[in-house]
């Protein structure tokens, strides 16, 4: 090969291919996922899991499960595609494995007929309208529209396989046939899809896939579980086998994607990208496709066996299960326990109490209650260090370690010399949620992805950087910190600096929520900049007013067209939604995705009983408890203010933060009742310490000259 390369010309010896030498064939094992694939069952997946490159695949396109017609659909169009929903009837047959309890019918594959001597997708325009007027706006047939432009054709086993195959209008233009068919179909199409069925049992997608090595032995494989098939949605097999085109080969390596940052996680729409570049033509990705290439990533490792990349890829699906199914209930748990938190608080701080020492106890009762359930929501985050859903009882070990890290939360905030101070207390448990996240979307977002207040891998919506609700908890932690901060800072140094402190934290805390390689949060930052600035415009003393709110808007607009325009100039395949959504103004497709989080919008606030209850009683609960006074004083929150009035500024930055992230961000009130769920029992600690405070005798003297004791902290 070398003296090949010395006679060669120069530029012809060093030019690089420009695809995989062989065939490319897509097999697609509808449902399968990483629990059925045995040393015994499955030899041959088996082999190719340890020998090639592995990952876990989310299906998902839809909020329903994920047909076997949608998932072919999608994988022709490289957008999310939907089929439309079969009619209820009687005569119906039995609805595929895929639909099974989960109140999903799936549609039958349809027929193909011949008009003219072209074969065409039976129906298909219905198929072509569905999506067109769907939320995604996909255009259906986009992969084998580029091949035949390049005078390549697509081949087909299997009826799954002919949908992925269709041209835009519907016509069937490359090769068809069976199984046994396969090396003929290499030999004259690129690219071959072979569908295994609605459902194969795993011994059938062994048979298969060993199949399709022993025909087309030097071809690049991709296996992948299309679809799901049980009655919830799970994480499927994804394995590359053979040449590539990326920098790393499909040998022993995890399997990942620029669209989910993650070395073992690639998703449905990360198909059509990898079959464009393994086919040379990667710079025919049109905008409507919204995954990456999949790539291999780093290696095994000497010592990983085959069994530890199974079982790796198992752990995957089983955080993503075992946190989503205590999700509900724990979301609801929390908003009962705010609840209670709002009932025990209205009683010990209404209510007249026998003794000056019975009062006390049963403020301090409030006080550590309401630091607790403002702990807990960072414990959440906390607890996806210890993978507490490998045990058997997955609940009792989740409950286990979020206690662990309240207490030590806890432990901080009333332990040290800040612990006196009035929002002393509130202060550091505003930054450890800061912190927490912070730290998280800078190191990956591990402690968010698949935990109970984050976000379900296999909805495959996000998969690193902020969602709505971490970035809701995220901006008021941030926010209410540094008011803290400045309380703090202000009696010890600069009024001047401390402020300018306070806009360098704040700007950096916008940067993380933002940035494409940390947050990545579109809507976030629209918000997050105003929150910042009625911060520091409260904390100078200023008043708000219609142009100063106008002012703060365009501030929070502007920035995130910057960090959005950085990110569109990069190349496409290392964009992240904030630069895709720049491509999609400049050629008009924006809209559709803007109706499409106005419409999530709406669905959440219709939806979400719980959420809309807890901002409503929330409400109630500062006007007619907090902000109502105590016997004959004060309110008890503010007295907060008198002694601490830049506590008052951090909330109403965070109301302004939290008002508009929900007008703009397609989690609707979901956003609002998650910062509320977190500022309101700081409020309460920081109430309650206040009225414990007033009750306290007061001190004999103090020099004019110098701090209150409780301003020291």
């Amino acid at each position: 090969m070398a003296a090949l390369a010395v006679c060669l010309p120069a530029d012809e010896a060093a030019a690089e291919p420009t695809r995989v030498p062989g065939p490319v064939v897509v097999v697609g094992l509808a449902g399968l996922t990483w629990q059925d694939v045995d040393p015994e069952v499955t030899p041959t997946l088996w082999r190719m899991a340890g020998e090639g490159s592995a990952g876990s695949m989310t299906a998902r396109v839809n909020a329903r499960l994920t047909c076997p017609v949608e998932a072919w659909l999608t994988v022709g169009a490289g957008s999310r595609a939907l089929m439309p929903i079969p009619p209820e009837d009687d005569e119906s047959p039995t609805p595929t494995p895929t639909s099974s309890m989960a109140e999903t019918r799936c549609a039958d594959y349809p027929r193909t007929s011949v008009s003219r001597g072209e074969r065409t997708v039976d129906g298909w325009s219905d198929y072509v309208e569905q999506n067109a007027e769907g939320e995604y706006g996909t255009r259906l047939g986009a992969l084998p529209q580029v091949l035949a432009e390049h005078g390549e054709c697509v081949g087909a086993v299997g009826a799954g396989a002919v949908l992925a195959s269709a041209t835009p209008d519907g016509r069937v233009t490359g090769t068809r046939g069976r199984l046994t068919d396969l090396d003929g179909i290499t030999s004259q199409c690129p690219l071959t899809f072979v569908d295994a069925g609605a459902g194969p049992s795993p011994a059938e997608a062994e048979a298969t896939v060993a199949e399709v090595r022993r025909t087309v032995p030097g071809a690049t494989v991709l296996v992948l579980g299309l679809s799901d098939r049980y009655d919830y949605a799970q994480m499927h097999v994804a394995i590359a086998y053979g040449p590539t085109m990326g920098t790393e080969p499909y040998e022993q390596r995890w399997l990942g994607s620029a669209s989910t940052r993650r070395d073992d996680i690639v998703q449905l729409t990360d198909v059509t990208p990898t079959l464009l570049q393994l086919l040379g033509h990667g710079g025919a990705q049109t905008s409507q496709m919204s995954g990456a290439p999949m790539r291999a990533t780093t290696s095994y490792g000497p010592d990983t066996t085959t069994a530890d990349v199974v079982e790796t890829l198992r752990g995957v699906d089983r955080a993503n299960k075992v946190s989503r199914d205590l999700t509900p209930a724990f979301i609801a748990v929390l908003e009962v326990a705010q609840l209670v938190i709002y009932l025990i608080a209205a009683i010990g701080l209404r209510r007249r109490w026998s003794t000056p020492g019975q009062r006390r106890r049963v403020l301090q009762v409030v006080r550590t209650s309401a630091l607790v359930g403002a702990s807990v929501l960072p414990a959440t985050f906390l607890a996806n260090l210890v993978p507490w859903w490998r045990v058997v009882h997955p609940l009792p070990a989740l409950i286990g370690t979020c206690a662990v890290f309240v207490a030590a939360i806890l432990g901080v905030a009333v332990a040290g010399p800040w612990r006196r101070h009035v929002i002393g207390p509130p202060t550091v448990v505003a930054a450890a949620m800061a912190v927490v996240l912070g730290v998280d979307v800078m190191t990956g977002s591990n402690m968010q992805l698949s935990s109970v207040l984050g976000y379900p891998v296999v909805i495959g919506a996000r998969f690193y950087g902020f969602g709505n609700t971490m970035f809701a908890l995220f901006a008021t932690g941030t926010l209410l910190f540094l008011a803290g901060l400045y309380h703090w800072l202000a009696t010890r140094l600069r009024r001047y600096l401390v402020l300018l402190l306070v806009l360098v934290l704040g700007g950096f805390a916008v940067l993380l929520d933002g940035w494409p390689a940390f947050g990545s949060d579109f809507g976030g930052v629209i918000a997050f900049v105003p929150g910042v600035i009625v911060l520091a415009l409260l904390l100078t003393g200023r008043r708000l007013n219609l142009k100063w709110l106008l002012g703060v808007a365009v501030s929070g607009v502007l920035v995130v067209g910057v960090i959005a325009f950085i990110d569109y100039r990069r190349p496409s395949q290392e964009q992240s939604h904030l630069g895709r959504f720049v491509g999609q103004v400049l050629n008009g497709e924006a809209w559709q995705v803007v109706l499409r989080k106005l419409g999530a919008n709406l669905s959440i606030l219709v939806s979400s009983y719980g959420l809309a209850l807890l901002i409503v009683v929330g409400v109630l609960f500062l006007a007619f408890v907090l902000l109502r006074p105590v016997e004959w004083r004060a309110p008890a929150l503010q007295r907060v203010f008198v002694r601490a009035p830049e506590f008052r500024a951090g909330l109403l930055a965070s109301l302004v933060t939290l008002v508009i992230g929900g007008l703009l961000n397609d989690s609707g009130i979901a956003i609002p009742a998650m910062g509320m769920m977190f500022a309101i029992p700081l409020a309460i600690a920081a109430s309650a310490r206040a009225v414990e405070d007033d009750d306290a005798p007061a001190p004999q003297s103090v020099d004019a000259g110098e701090p209150s004791p409780s301003r020291q902290g």
